[in-house]
């Protein structure tokens, strides 16, 4: 479904008004990006339609506008607390705080569903939102719902070290390598064929290996250098 809706999701994002870059020839610019490989990972392939480096920013201000031009309501400033829950175990709507006035407010709904990011930011270094702190987990739990999967964590494998500032994966799709303390370009041993442009669970697997082998970079070997200095 996914790679057959891919190519008019992109149109349609277009027709939006989303500021792809373009190729000489007024095609949508397209680059490699980590995961994108043909005949079944034998090698990169260019696929990934870009907004320069703000691809994510563009594509998010696109989508925004289209919300308010079909009156979608947005309330700004306001944090979800907790869920309103009946005696029986259903969702009523929820409660939540506006921060502007300070007051709080009953929100009643026949739906809701609950699309409030991760908890990136339980992590001493990450390049998530600064509101992923898992507040969304948090009124599941305290509502006596399931939680499921919380193990798997994506982890984004270049930013700026203690900083949780990203460097986009386009960097890497660029030409930007990766190497260990040693100047070893240590991702043609863990995936021989895409190195670098490995889907992010590699590389990120690949990067704590190397750094938990003793061949991490830095006074006490924490990280790995992401090398850029020849695409100037």
């Amino acid at each position: 479904y996914m790679c057959r809706n891919a190519v008019p999701a992109v149109h349609e994002l277009e027709h939006y008004g989303m500021p792809f870059s373009r190729t000489e020839d007024g095609k949508i610019y397209q680059r490699p990006f980590g995961g994108h490989t043909r005949d079944h990972g034998k090698a990169p392939v260019e696929r990934a339609c870009a907004a320069a480096d703000r691809t994510g920013h563009a594509m998010l201000h696109t989508l925004y506008q289209q919300c308010l031009k079909h009156k979608a309501e947005f309330f700004v400033e306001y944090i979800a607390l907790d869920l309103i829950m009946d005696d029986d175990g259903t969702c009523r709507g929820l409660v939540a705080w506006d921060l502007d006035s300070g007051e709080m407010h009953r929100f009643n709904a026949k739906m809701v569903i609950l699309a409030s990011g991760g908890y990136g930011r339980a992590f001493f270094s990450c390049t998530s939102a600064h509101t992923c702190t898992g507040d969304g987990h948090g009124m599941v739990a305290r509502a006596g719902l399931g939680l499921q999967d919380m193990e798997f964590v994506q982890f984004h494998p270049t930013g700026i070290y203690g900083s949780g500032c990203l460097i986009t994966e386009g960097a890497r799709g660029e030409g930007g390598y990766l190497t260990n303390s040693e100047g070893e370009r240590f991702m043609e041993r863990y995936a021989p064929t895409v190195k670098d442009l490995a889907s992010r669970d590699v590389v990120s697997r690949g990067m704590s290996q190397e750094i938990r082998d003793g061949r991490g970079v830095g006074e006490h070997g924490e990280y790995i250098h992401l090398h850029l200095e020849h695409l100037g």
